[in-house]
């Protein structure tokens, strides 16, 4: 019976001495890896901002936390262009008008005065009895076809006085047509008019015919006018039915223009 509670007694102390040993060992071991030890509480972390409202507490510099700066854009560069093929139009100036470019449907008014010389009338032997210079003005219409070809209309009247102070009056209405160079702010239109011609002299009438043609040459003062010079020759019949009465006057016009634009 002692025997049996010394053995009980020493299976105890056995267990309890292993036990002991065995705790040990576990946190040597974890002090040696440098783990935690299971009862080590762990540490407290800052909540992120927004959560509390408080911005991050100072790191180990002692320097404030700050949010880092957005990423900086490149530069806003205008794309490039190729330089313009356009065929031999001119680029625009420094008052921002290009001089040449007419198109179909572009349209000008103008407006001519003037002095017209009396100069041919070949059946008159004696030569004619009109002062020089005589005066004549103009009003016309015109569209481009296209970039260079134009057409319109035309309303005129010259008069000229008499060696013996009488008056002759012409009015031509005609049609219109040419085609015009352009070099630059220089414009140089060449054409001719056609029409009706009444003419009056004292108390005699005669129902005309008129041709005229020659150019002009106009500077391009901005996109709505355009100022210059005229230069065209008048032929003037008169026809009857005896042709010994025929006459074919022959006129010489030199003008300034003024053309709108629109």
């Amino acid at each position: 019976m002692q025997r049996a509670r010394a053995f009980i007694l020493m299976l105890t102390l056995l267990l309890l001495w292993g036990a002991a040993f065995q705790n040990r060992g576990t946190v040597l071991s974890a002090q040696e890896t440098g783990a935690e030890e299971p009862d080590a509480v762990p540490p407290e972390f800052p909540e992120a901002p927004g959560e509390s409202g408080e911005p991050y507490p100072a790191g180990n510099g002692g320097e404030s936390w700050e949010e880092p700066p957005p990423p900086e854009e490149p530069p806003f560069e205008e794309p490039g262009f190729p330089d313009d093929d356009d065929g031999g139009v001119p680029s625009e100036d420094y008052t921002g008008y290009i001089p040449d470019l007419y198109s179909r449907g572009d349209q000008f008014f103008s407006i001519n005065l003037g002095l017209v010389f009396p100069t041919l009338f070949p059946e008159i032997h004696n030569g004619h009895n009109l002062n020089i210079p005589d005066y004549t003005g103009f009003l016309s219409y015109n569209f481009f076809i296209n970039a260079h070809w134009y057409a319109g209309a035309e309303l005129g009247g010259m008069f000229a006085t008499s060696k013996g102070k009488n008056m002759l009056f012409i009015i031509p209405i005609g049609i219109r047509g040419g085609y015009q160079f352009v070099a630059g702010r220089f414009e140089f239109p060449v054409g001719i008019s056609l029409g009706v011609a009444p003419q009056r002299y004292l108390d005699h009438g005669y129902p005309g015919f008129y041709m005229k043609g020659g150019g002009s040459a106009y500077f391009r003062f901005n996109p709505d006018w355009s100022f210059g010079l005229n230069a065209y020759w008048w032929w003037v019949p008169q026809w009857f039915s005896d042709p010994a009465y025929n006459v074919n006057g022959n006129f010489f016009e030199v003008t300034l223009s003024a053309r709108y634009h629109f």
